[in-house]
């Protein structure tokens, strides 16, 4: 390829095809994000695998024989590692949900009761405090928080 430099712009003269050489090779492929995925059935195989305590190292093995081999898979281990964690994140963030809204109903039966949250930029929990009646008048006996 000749190229001709015009201050900014460059101009293209000449190719010879004969030059060109593949980006990688076809035993490869398989590792370019675009050919990589988690389809729907082997994503509820996985989840199932980690259900039970399965290591993504070992739910590999597994599923590159179901597969006829590794350079059949259409994902990686650290795809599958991400995944992974990824439904744990989200676990987590159900598990916080769960407690504010649980939160919320000790505070309509209970006037006393107080609890706060504060989040980061992303929306995690980063810090909560609660307390009740009993944790109160605890306070104003030892002069002190008792957990």
């Amino acid at each position: 390829m000749k190229m001709i430099n015009l201050s900014v712009n460059w101009i293209v003269k000449n190719i010879i095809l004969e030059h060109n050489h593949h980006l990688t090779t076809p035993s490869k492929l398989r590792y370019l994000p675009i050919n990589r995925s988690i389809y729907s059935t082997s994503r509820l195989l996985f989840n199932s695998l980690n259900d039970v305590n399965i290591p993504v190292s070992q739910q590999t093995v597994y599923f590159s024989s179901q597969v006829g081999g590794i350079e059949h898979m259409e994902c990686t281990q650290l795809d599958i590692n991400n995944m992974s964690h990824d439904d744990r994140v989200d676990l987590n963030n159900y598990d916080v949900d769960l407690m504010v809204e649980k939160f919320k109903l000790k505070k309509e039966v209970n006037l006393d009761f107080f609890y706060s949250t504060v989040k980061d930029s992303v929306g995690r929990l980063k810090h909560v405090f609660w307390t009740d009646t009993v944790m109160i008048e605890d306070f104003k006996l030892f002069d002190d928080a008792i957990d």
